[in-house]
């Protein structure tokens, strides 16, 4: 069973990405920290693919039923993106920054995407390809701050 400690640190950024502060300070596009998180935790982490994507629906769905109610995206997408990880660690070694990098700019755009095409169909509307880039170039910074942040605790250096 995944760590108490994993959940109630994705809690915490759960409630930090969904909370209202970010706009009271002019903040309107936030980087998607859940997501980050569970690319880092899954990068890292030795668990089967059963675990990853129970983990990943759950904080799909309580992201879903804080941010909009009636749309279950996040909850369905983040269970795919787990099944991709588990996919990609099988065939590939993934080592070094470069390549942890790689698989999140992957996932990041197959994220963006799919809930891209989730949402036209919910909603009729289409992205503005300028924010999308901005977006996924946010959650970029916070991979490497999450990467660096993680590398930096646990005393392993960089691999380039």
């Amino acid at each position: 069973m995944i760590v108490l400690k994993y959940f109630l640190f994705g809690l915490i950024l759960l409630l930090l990405q969904s909370s209202s502060v970010w706009s009271s300070i002019g903040i309107d596009i936030v980087p998607n920290f859940i997501l980050v998180y569970l690319v880092t935790f899954s990068l890292y982490s030795g668990y089967g693919p059963a675990p990853l994507i129970l983990f990943y629906g759950l904080f799909g769905s309580i992201l879903d039923s804080l941010s909009s109610g009636d749309r279950i995206v996040d909850g369905i997408l983040f269970p795919v993106l787990a099944l991709v990880i588990v996919l990609l660690k099988r065939k590939f070694l993934i080592s070094n920054i470069f390549v942890k990098t790689l698989t999140f700019l992957i996932l990041n755009v197959l994220y963006v995407l799919l809930k891209g095409i989730f949402l036209h169909y919910y909603t009729g509307y289409v992205g503005i390809f300028g924010f999308e880039l901005y977006y996924m170039m946010l959650n970029l910074t916070a991979f490497y701050i999450f990467f660096g942040l993680r590398e930096t605790l646990y005393g392993k250096d960089l691999e380039v």
